[in-house]
């Protein structure tokens, strides 16, 4: 699990209370679902494509399953995907409902494949955006709001480009929503 030996052995003490992080760190590492180790009686019919989805702006994380056959990402659910979420833009206007949760897929050891169209999380200096892909070229991609502010960011690729300048990248490709209408 890649964690200090005395912090998992506090862990499996079961004095320590468990984290949705700490849960989601031993489902990647033993690559089974949550219900796995949550279920008294888990008998394997917790389907094996839930995933613990944390949230990348500090709240709770969810335990989310989209439906067989809804995603069309290839390494959406492979055991070392990471989803988290990010609550939609104020003024969302399109692509999603308001007040919506996007989850979205970053894959540790799988570049991005950009489509101009789909929506992205991107982390900018002042924190982070949902946007859509605009505008692809060979050394760069344009994005655009989801909401009615004006203008576009472009990101310049290698997307993990690191120098004086800071620069946006793209963290995530969004997979799915959960609303509560």
């Amino acid at each position: 699990m890649s964690i200090d030996p005395a912090a998992a052995t506090q862990l499996l003490s079961g004095i320590v209370t468990w984290s949705w992080d700490d849960l989601q760190a031993v489902c990647v590492a033993f690559e089974k679902s949550p219900g796995y180790f949550l279920d008294k009686n888990q008998s394997g019919d917790m389907p094996t494509d839930t995933k613990v989805v944390t949230s990348i702006e500090g709240g709770e994380s969810i335990v989310w399953r989209a439906p067989s056959g809804f995603l069309n990402h290839p390494f959406s659910m492979s055991p070392d995907v990471i989803l988290r979420y990010v609550k939609a833009p104020e003024g969302i206007s399109d692509m999603f409902e308001p007040d919506s949760l996007l989850i979205f897929a970053a894959h540790p050891s799988v570049g991005l494949n950009l489509v101009v169209g789909k929506a992205y999380v991107l982390q900018k200096k002042d924190g982070i955006d949902v946007m859509r892909c605009i505008d692809i070229h060979e050394d760069s991609a344009r994005f655009e709001p989801l909401n009615h502010r004006i203008g576009a960011i472009a990101v310049r690729f290698p997307d993990n480009y690191s120098g004086t300048d800071e620069r946006a990248h793209v963290i995530g490709t969004i997979i799915g929503s959960m609303s509560a209408h």
